[in-house]
C-alpha cells in the first residue's frame, strides 16, 4: 500500500518471495497431504462402481508442487511491482534503526 501512495518500497528476500508458510510451510503441507488422500479413495473406489488402477509417482507429485509455488511466488511479487515496488534478491541484515545491509552487495 505504501508504494501506492508514492513510498520508495522494496522486499529483500534471499530465496522466493511469499515466506515461509507460501514457499516452504502451509502450502506444500496442504499440497502433500491432499495428494496423500487419494489412495484412500481408490480403496473404496470400486463400491462406488469405479475401476481404478493407480500408481503414485513421486518426481510428478514434487513437480506439481514446485509448479504451484512458483505459481504462487508469482503473484508475490508482479503485484508489489506493479506500484513501483522493488524486489531485491539478497539476504538483508538489519544493522541499525535505519540501516540494512544486502550481504550479496557491496553497498549498505
Amino acid at each position: 500500500m505504501a508504494a501506492t501512495y508514492g513510498a520508495k518500497v522494496a522486499i529483500i528476500e534471499e530465496f522466493r518471495v511469499g515466506g515461509t508458510c507460501v514457499i516452504r510451510g502451509c502450502v506444500p503441507k496442504k499440497l502433500y497431504v491432499y495428494a496423500s488422500r487419494f489412495s484412500d479413495l481408490f480403496d473404496v473406489a470400486s463400491s462406488f462402481g469405479w475401476q481404478v488402477d493407480a500408481s503414485f509417482d513421486w518426481p510428478t507429485l514434487v513437480a506439481a508442487k514446485e509448479k504451484e509455488i512458483t505459481r504462487l511466488e508469482h503473484a508475490y511479487t508482479s503485484n508489489p511491482e506493479k506500484p513501483g515496488v522493488e524486489i531485491i534478491k539478497d539476504r538483508a541484515l538489519v544493522t541499525g534503526p535505519n540501516t540494512v545491509h544486502l550481504v550479496g552487495a557491496a553497498v549498505t
